[in-house]
């Protein structure tokens, strides 16, 4: 009898050990699950407070300082807007101010415009990827020897591009993209938002050309 005693008492020992190993088992596994709710909790309180556009902004910034230089300067031309956008800059000319109606050829007075832009593109940005965009509005072509927008809209990309290679941009440095209607800043419905469209925009990235 003692000894089955005996043997019982170890018995209950061990179950004991187990039992307390599984119970501490399960408090971390509690632990653990709290603070993976306590993140999804976090995570979601950072969307409703605008947390994913910090994100994304520390993202754009990580970016542009991974190329040489840090981020692009925004300088300043006169005659076209210069802003920012994300890690880029842009450099956008009204399209009436570059060309006729229909047409793809440069104005004789917009040069100047065009000295001071590859100016910039040489001093503040040299050896950078430089692209041209040509956009128009949404209206069909029926009056000019282009078939439609997105030609009418590569002329005029290829026409500036011609233009800054001739002032000592380097040929290297840039590409040229026509994209028509596609990408409108504003609606197409009125004269005023038809404007906006209709123009040549030049785009500088952080990356080298290259």
């Amino acid at each position: 009898m003692n000894t089955r005693a005996a043997g019982l008492d170890a018995q209950n020992q061990n179950l004991h050990a187990v039992l307390a190993q599984q119970q501490q088992q399960t408090l971390q596994a509690q632990a653990a699950l709290q603070k993976a709710q306590q993140e999804v909790v976090d995570l979601r309180r950072q969307v409703n407070d605008g947390g994913t556009s910090n994100v994304a902004g520390r993202g754009t910034s990580a970016r542009a300082a991974s190329f040489r230089g840090g981020a692009l300067p925004v300088v300043s031309v006169p005659g076209a807007e210069v802003a920012p956008d994300g890690d880029l800059v842009r450099i956008r000319i009204d399209s009436a101010q570059l060309f006729a109606a229909g047409r793809a050829d440069l104005k004789p007075e917009v040069a100047p415009t065009l000295d001071r832009i590859a100016q910039v593109l040489q001093r503040e940005y040299s050896g950078r990827l430089v692209g041209i965009e040509g956009h128009t509005d949404a209206d069909p072509i029926t009056k000019s020897k282009w078939k439609n927008n997105h030609e009418l809209a590569v002329a005029r990309s290829v026409a500036l591009f011609q233009a800054l290679k001739s002032r000592g941009v380097p040929e290297a440095q840039l590409f040229v993209a026509g994209y028509g209607p596609n990408r409108p800043l504003a609606s197409n419905e009125s004269k005023q938002s038809k404007s906006q469209n209709r123009r040549v925009e030049i785009v500088v990235y952080p990356e080298s050309a290259g």
